[in-house]
């Protein structure tokens, strides 16, 4: 399916945009069809009548590496909730059963204390919204980087652990196998939402997710939705 979607912007990539030079993939300094020149990063964004303020949103935030990647998620976070962004209306959100207002507070690329990043964050004065955007990533990312991840899971994830799964017994063991996945799983601690979004052909990473969130007692495992 990956290589499906990264087909389809290839040719994207010619009919649309006409653009026909080939971009590099810097981890192997190889050029692919689905990746822009460097130099055309912005094009990467929607055309139309939103493009110019979409633009100034990535002034204001650190870009990931592979921006540039026409399947990169942060590209596609922007052109999901930036139009919404910009408008003030989040009133689409509601099919999902994501209860927004107009007044929403909303941020890209929003760190929390622990380190984490979230592509996308909404607080609508009730709760704090938390968005995940994959695209055709493999999967969750499993390892952390850290030098520090004793203290760090004593500080910031054992206690959420403790309060939302059925069962704790190896609580950390399961935090650390899926490190990305339960990093985001245990927001929802504090009864806020999770929101995981990616296209609704992978079902893989659907599949991912349930399978995490079925150890999760029932009256946290709610605060998680998906939008595909």
């Amino acid at each position: 399916m990956q290589k499906r979607i990264k087909e389809h912007l290839a040719e994207y990539k010619l009919s649309v945009l006409r653009i026909f030079n080939n971009g590099i993939w810097k981890q192997n300094n190889k050029q692919y069809a689905h990746v822009l020149p460097e130099n055309q990063y912005l094009m990467n964004l929607i055309q139309g009548d939103y493009y110019k303020d979409l633009c100034k949103i990535t002034y204001n935030i650190k870009l990931h590496r592979d921006f540039h990647h026409l399947n990169s998620s942060q590209a596609l976070t922007i052109n999901l909730f930036g139009p919404m962004q910009l408008e003030k209306d989040f009133s689409i959100l509601h099919d999902n059963g994501i209860e927004v207002s107009n007044n929403t507070a909303s941020l890209f690329e929003y760190e929390q204390p622990d380190g984490t990043v979230f592509d996308f964050y909404i607080n609508n004065g009730v709760k704090n919204i938390y968005f995940e955007v994959k695209y055709t990533e493999e999967t969750f990312e499993t390892k952390s980087n850290s030098n520090n991840d004793n203290s760090r899971w004593y500080k910031h994830y054992q206690p959420s652990m403790d309060k939302i799964l059925k069962d704790n017994t190896n609580a950390k063991d399961l935090f650390f196998s899926q490190y990305q996945l339960w990093r985001n799983i245990v927001r929802i601690s504090n009864n806020d939402t999770v929101v995981f979004v990616f296209p609704v052909s992978r079902k893989d990473l659907e599949a991912e997710v349930n399978s995490a969130i079925e150890k999760v007692k029932p009256e946290y495992a709610n605060n998680r939705v998906y939008v595909n």
